[in-house]
């Protein structure tokens, strides 16, 4: 992947999981998860999705060509996890 691409996804990461770990309640409406903003519970949840974001952007600004396949692929598994999640939450 481009070296571009790459810095550009990393910073997107991390943007948005300070976004979602200082600002939980305005993150989650902007994703799209409205109820999370309505209790502590969609806060703190909102939080540990910002934690990871954090860790995965962090992780990719600062590794090397070596460990940023691996990293590349734990962001793929991670975000398509979270749209099965949404899936499966929608169908309630």
């Amino acid at each position: 992947m481009e070296e571009t691409a790459l810095y550009t996804l990393s910073l997107g990461r991390i943007v948005v999981g300070a976004s979602c770990w200082l600002l939980p309640k305005l993150a989650s409406k902007t994703l799209g998860v409205s109820n999370a903003a309505k209790s502590n519970d969609g806060e703190a949840m909102t939080r540990l999705f910002g934690s990871r974001d954090l860790a995965l952007g962090y992780a990719l600004l600062t590794s090397n060509a070596a460990s940023r396949d691996v990293i590349l692929k734990a962001g793929l598994i991670v975000d398509s996890l979270d749209v099965l999640s949404g899936l499966i939450a929608s169908k309630k």
